[in-house]
């Protein structure tokens, strides 16, 4: 896996103060990287600077070698992609017009190439429903759907499986894999530990800073998890080579 996104010693926050400090952490391409952490740790923060949504304070971030700074709002869609993890009721609007919304070299995409995205994630029945009578599960699907129409070469995903059910998470993680195999770069915020022992690099972030990173097969441990959450983790294997974790009292 080859550096895709770097960030050196970038800070970054909102009006209201800092919240990242002195990040420096390397996304590669392709392959899933999990920003893992807890509630408040700045994940979702890191993934907005990439969009350009938060207040730099420091430092820089670069995209395939390019300053994020050079790099202008419209053109974004060409580097990164975001699916948030909400998103309200778009007053009446469809699936389809959900995902049509999401542009592509400087043009809104077409509702053939919005179709043709939601049929390869297997959501295509979706299409005509609307948005804010879906499940909370398929309202995540179909923002992934809109995220990855763009055809941007880094897909971030927002806590894509908080809130959802078994069945549902399970067909999320499938997408996850589905993103990574077409070469992409999927960056995921979460603290789903059964995510990050899918990834293939791992973002441990604490408070606002990276408390260590790397390949997920080196990184991921007892103590990691222990000192990240605050509470005592036990990681077990199963059946010889499948991970798993349980908090100990």
């Amino acid at each position: 896996m080859a550096d895709h996104i770097k960030l050196n010693d970038f800070s970054a926050g909102y009006r209201s103060g800092e919240v990242l400090r002195k990040i420096n952490a390397e996304i590669p391409r392709p392959g899933i990287t999990v920003i893992l952490g807890q509630n408040g740790s700045g994940k979702t923060t890191m993934l907005r600077s990439l969009i350009k949504y938060t207040i730099v304070k420091g430092g820089s971030i670069t995209v395939e070698g390019k300053d994020l700074d050079r790099i202008h709002l419209s053109e974004l869609p060409n580097y990164v992609a975001y699916a948030p993890a909400w998103l309200e009721d778009q007053m009446g609007f469809t699936a389809l017009n959900i995902v049509s919304s999401a542009r592509v070299s400087g043009r809104w995409i077409t509702e053939d190439e919005a179709v043709e995205v939601l049929e390869y994630l297997h959501i295509g029945h979706l299409a005509q429903k609307r948005f804010g009578e879906l499940s909370s599960g398929q309202m995540k699907m179909v923002l992934i759907a809109r995220a990855l129409a763009s055809g941007a070469p880094t897909v971030m995903l927002d806590e894509p499986t908080s809130g959802l059910d078994i069945s549902n998470k399970k067909r999320i993680m499938k997408m996850i894999r589905m993103l990574a195999e077409r070469r992409l770069s999927v960056v995921v915020a979460t603290h789903d530990l059964d995510i990050a022992l899918i990834s293939d690099w791992v973002i441990a972030i604490k408070n606002g800073s990276i408390i260590d990173s790397g390949a997920r097969n080196k990184i991921i441990s007892s103590a990691l998890l222990s000192d990240l959450y605050d509470t005592n983790v036990r990681m077990v294997k199963l059946d010889n080579s499948r991970l798993t974790c349980v908090m100990d009292d």
